[in-house]
């Protein structure tokens, strides 16, 4: 009941996670379902490929 914290937290919005930069970039393709798709090596690539040839343009 008496615990006092000893650091506060920083000011401001939590920093964005690699992950959810990942899922929101995924989203904007219209890739649905990565969880799964990243454990088929092949498929992955294919995605990973596609969305290279969006950036480049």
């Amino acid at each position: 009941m008496e615990w006092k914290l000893e650091e506060k937290r920083p000011r401001g919005r939590p920093r964005k996670r690699w992950v959810d930069v990942v899922e929101k970039n995924l989203k904007a393709l219209g890739v649905q379902e990565w969880k799964e798709i990243v454990q088929n090596g092949e498929r992955w690539r294919d995605v990973v490929m596609a969305a290279k040839i969006l950036i480049e343009l």
